[in-house]
């Protein structure tokens, strides 16, 4: 027959082995209501918390996203105005074209959650 001595004795053998290996064991206590009152006001401040942030890195995503806007309309300007001059403006078209482009996949990367 089994009996809580039997098994109370299984469970102080699995918590040893399963915090040996870092893990832990529900235990079978239900919880009471101020527990339960405590757990759920924990993962509350844990999504308020992780909203904020995201908030946040929404704003900065959006920030990087225009700076990288901003550098590729400037990219087309240049080509735009120096297309008939004489003047080579190769290498500073393709690095502004190309900071443009690494800042708007900054932004979208921050604002996705990356």
């Amino acid at each position: 027959m089994f009996t809580i001595a039997h098994y109370s004795g299984v469970q102080i053998i699995l918590n040893r082995l399963l915090r040996f290996k870092k893990l832990h064991v529900m235990s079978l206590h239900t919880p009471t209501p101020e527990e339960q009152q405590t757990e759920i006001q924990t993962v509350q401040d844990t999504t308020s918390i992780s909203q904020a942030e995201h908030k946040r890195l929404f704003q900065r995503g959006l920030k990087w996203l225009c700076a990288g806007l901003l550098l590729m309309g400037m990219s087309f300007m240049i080509n735009f105005l120096l297309f008939h001059s004489d003047v080579s403006f190769n290498t500073a078209m393709y690095l502004i074209t190309s900071a443009g482009g690494v800042c708007m996949i900054k932004g979208l990367a921050d604002m996705v959650g990356f």
